[in-house]
């Protein structure tokens, strides 16, 4: 089976390799599976942290680094962390002063497995999918951090989004963005401007000696688009926005209920699938053949968040 000299592949989860309800479809794990029996290296780049993807990653029967919290920190195999970004210690306490003084809803992520919330936003409707374990302490955050600064801060509802967004502007080195799909479904993310997946997976590669064309990249979301546009072949799902598809060499098919498998096998990197995903004796996928262009890949676009820490944790994004 001809291998198009790949030798990274990275994915992301939710919306990704796991489908709907955040589980790890088997057609996915076994392309996997046959795309490490070729030595091709594996890397996990998620918005969740350490212990909401470990499942996953031990399914996978992975040991390499893993990017979590939308790049905000840099794991081992034991979840030892490698490298993190916290955030800046002026944007922290204004963000937890100006909550304090709205009443919001504002969560805190300090570490893998250990969210702090302020209190439980009630024009949020999907607050337990996305809150099981975020501990409601009160206010201030600060009393409960132990001075040690968040890697990632989350507001929820459209209440608390509305009085907190035209701070964030201004927030000394920090990235934002307002999720909002629905009335009930408001969620302003902050972060470090520099934690994103692009540089984390660059900072690995350069570790690891890959070049951006010997790289694999597959995401959905704005969260992705920095690691995409750094990989030589970045793939996005069908669901993904226009600014992703973009920068990506392909686009998978709307209708596919394993377009990782479908991908790999598109790009040579498996055999023939069938149509439950079993890869079967037979010629390898056409390679760059019939890709649909979306795009020139290593577009160098910055990237935003999609599956974060403080959406669904253990489950889809």
């Amino acid at each position: 089976m001809p291998n198009p000299g790949y030798r990274l592949l990275v994915l992301d989860l939710d919306g990704t390799l796991l489908d709907a309800r955040g589980q790890l479809p088997e057609a996915h794990r076994r392309a996997v599976q046959t795309v490490r029996r070729q030595g091709v290296e594996v890397l996990i780049a998620t918005g969740r942290d350490w212990d909401a993807m470990l499942d996953v990653y031990r399914a996978l029967g992975l040991s390499t680094p893993a990017i979590t919290i939308a790049g905000a920190q840099i794991v081992d195999s034991d979840g030892r962390v490698l490298k993190e970004h916290r955030m800046h210690p002026d944007a922290v306490a204004a963000i937890e002063s100006a909550a304090e003084a709205a009443g919001a809803s504002l969560v805190a992520v300090q570490d893998s497995g250990l969210s702090l919330g302020t209190r439980r936003a009630d024009d949020f409707g999907p607050w337990e999918i996305w809150n099981p374990w975020t501990r409601i302490v009160g206010e201030p955050l600060a009393r409960h951090r132990g001075g040690k600064l968040p890697l990632f801060m989350a507001v929820y509802g459209k209440r608390s989004c509305e009085a907190l967004l035209p701070l964030a502007p201004a927030l000394p080195d920090t990235q934002w963005e307002l999720w909002a799909p629905r009335d009930d479904e408001h969620v302003l993310y902050l972060w470090h401007r520099d934690a994103n997946k692009g540089t984390a997976l660059a900072e690995f590669c350069a570790a690891r000696g890959y070049r951006p064309e010997e790289v694999v990249a597959m995401g959905d979301a704005l969260l992705d688009l920095s690691m995409l546009s750094w990989a030589g072949t970045g793939v996005a799902m069908a669901a993904a926005p226009d600014e992703v598809k973009r920068v990506c060499a392909l686009v998978t098919e709307p209708d596919d209920p394993h377009p990782v498998a479908t991908a790999l096998w598109r790009l040579g990197l498996t055999p023939t699938l069938e149509p439950d995903g079993r890869a079967v004796a037979g010629t390898a996928g056409p390679g760059h053949e019939g890709i649909r262009l979306g795009g020139p890949p290593g577009g160098g676009a910055k990237g935003l968040p999609e599956e974060l820490p403080g959406g669904p944790q253990g489950g889809e994004a």
